[in-house]
């Protein structure tokens, strides 16, 4: 089965060079045609999915790190609340 319906993932930041979130917090809206970055008062920034070539999940201590890798790029998405389960 092939999910239709779109999933927004709120309150994500980037993970920063000192392994913090960032200060600029944003929403994410998955959906057939690849990822959505929302920002407060600022265009929809629209991201292919043939743009990822890989990413990665792994669970720290109160949140989800979602790294998206895709040509030469590499962004750690922080989802705060977020586990495993």
């Amino acid at each position: 089965m092939i999910a239709t319906n779109p999933t927004t993932i709120q309150g994500v930041s980037v993970l920063s060079a000192q392994e913090t979130p960032g200060d600029d917090v944003f929403d994410v809206v998955l959906s057939r045609d690849g990822i959505e970055v929302r920002r407060p008062e600022r265009p929809v920034q629209q991201m292919a999915w043939d743009r990822v070539s890989e990413w990665e999940i792994e669970e720290r201590k109160g949140y989800v790190l979602l790294t998206l890798r895709g040509h030469g790029a590499r962004t750690p998405l922080v989802i705060p609340g977020w586990t495993f389960d």
